[in-house]
């Protein structure tokens, strides 16, 4: 990521007032999988695994997440 991980989320967050409702993960090759969720125009960024490797098909397998209709 040419901007670093950082400036990414600051970045997606300036974004957010001009994207529709949205829901999408961002996670790296070794250790952590990150959930963007930006909700009338205001982003909400958390972890939502770290520790060790979990591929997102298989979080997404695991997890109760509930998807914006």
């Amino acid at each position: 990521m040419w901007c670093g991980y950082e400036n990414f989320v600051v970045h997606i967050g300036t974004l957010a007032s001009s994207l529709e409702d949205a829901r999408f993960y961002v996670g790296d090759e070794e250790d952590y999988i990150d959930e963007f969720l930006v909700v009338e125009g205001e982003l909400r960024y958390k972890r939502v695994h770290q520790g060790y490797w979990l591929d997102l098909e298989g979080y997404l397998a695991t997890s109760q997440v509930n998807f914006i209709p």
